[in-house]
């Protein structure tokens, strides 16, 4: 629930995806950073905020992540691929 000038609003299914989804990508940016810049108290509220606050979502928002990261991967190595495939018909060529 959110408070918003005395008046309490509840977050919908999809406020709480949204919201778990950014936590997860948060998640996974600040713990690439490296030491000793890696906030790692940040990283543990954010944690404990889509484990306890969203955790109805936590499961969900990971594996959209982690699905995004997956199709992210696939179209890279297409274009790899493709570049490749350019550069092998051009050596044929001469």
């Amino acid at each position: 629930m959110v408070d918003t000038n005395s008046h309490t609003y509840e977050l919908d299914m999809r406020e709480r995806l949204i919201i778990a989804q950014a936590l997860v990508l948060g998640i996974n940016e600040l713990e690439s950073v490296s030491e000793p810049y890696k906030e790692v108290s940040n990283i543990l509220d954010m944690k404990y905020l889509l484990y306890n606050s969203f955790g109805d979502m936590a499961h969900v928002a990971k594996m959209m992540v982690m699905e995004h990261q997956k199709q992210d991967e696939l179209i890279a190595n297409i274009k790899r691929l493709k570049e490749e495939q350019k550069e092998l018909n051009k050596e044929l060529i001469n």
